[in-house]
């Protein structure tokens, strides 16, 4: 039953990718809503794509990356949009369900699946945009700002870690009402530790250093990570993306990079590996050091 359960995980993480890839085209582009048309397109004909074409995966492979009807190319970024949503979504399945149980499976344990699915989702959608246009669409940070807070009182195990940690406990002791105090401080050490480094990065170089998206991105980010998993998520990123700019500058002279990709990397190592990181950073790194 475990692993049926996971290969369902993946199966509909298929399914929300791609309906991702119409968000990712679509959303962009004012002119177009992400549900009329309801059907899928292609891009080059204009032509409707019949549900068999429209198979997450499969229907690429079948059709040989090329569309039926026109021979257009179709873009490997739908498949792959698709595939990375698959195994975030099984790869949260085996991190947060407990593997131990056959049937019943606790129901905070699902709450952190749907949390982090949620959050998982937006960070492709968002960064696969940025990458595109260097842009990050209000319509998925601002309605992320709203929803991590409701998400954080329906599953306040969420930030059972703040509730360790929160000096106030004998005065508010609602987990609910602790948890929504967590994804606020995660949202605003998100949202100011990235305004920090955008108005450092301005100042040292005399232009913008980073768009006000990656500020809204990462506060939607800390909402449901804190304000730990936040700090953490873009210490990552930074280290991540000054390696690849690095590289990217180097190789093909680029020098413009979207920040928002590094953002999502660092917060899914966190979301998976926080206890180790901070283990590493805090104790194991300076130990290295002396």
């Amino acid at each position: 039953m475990t692993v049926f359960t996971i290969i369902w995980l993946g199966l509909a993480g298929a399914c929300v990718g791609s309906f991702l890839n119409v968000v990712i085209y679509r959303m962009p582009r004012q002119c177009k809503s992400i549900v009329r048309p309801k059907r899928s397109f292609c891009p080059h004909c204009r032509t409707s794509i019949a549900w068999y074409d429209n198979i997450p995966i499969a229907s690429w492979i079948l059709l040989r990356t090329k569309c039926r009807h026109c021979s257009a190319p179709i873009s490997v970024r739908y498949t792959i949009v698709e595939a990375l949503t698959a195994a975030m979504f099984a790869l949260v399945g085996i991190w947060f369900l407990d593997a131990t149980t056959i049937v019943l499976v606790e129901q905070w344990h699902w709450g952190l699946v749907a949390c982090y699915v949620w959050i998982i989702s937006a960070m492709i959608a968002a960064s696969f945009i940025d990458l595109e246009l260097t842009i990050i669409p209000d319509e998925i940070t601002l309605s992320g700002i709203v929803i991590g807070p409701v998400l954080a009182v329906i599953f306040p195990e969420i930030h059972s870690r703040f509730a360790s940690v929160f000096p106030y406990g004998d005065i508010i002791s609602s987990p609910r009402m602790i948890a929504l105090l967590g994804s606020i401080a995660g949202m605003l050490a998100g949202a100011g530790a990235i305004y920090g480094i955008r108005q450092f990065g301005t100042l040292l170089f005399r232009k913008e250093a980073m768009g006000l998206g990656d500020v809204k991105f990462m506060a939607m980010v800390g909402a449901i990570v804190g304000w730990e998993g936040t700090l953490l998520s873009i210490l990552i990123a930074c280290v991540v993306g000054s390696v690849f700019g690095i590289a990217l500058r180097v190789l093909k002279g680029t020098r413009y990079v979207p920040f928002g990709p590094y953002l999502s990397i660092g917060a899914v190592l966190t979301i998976f590996f926080q206890e180790e990181l901070i283990q590493f950073l805090l104790h194991d790194y300076p130990k290295l050091l002396s």
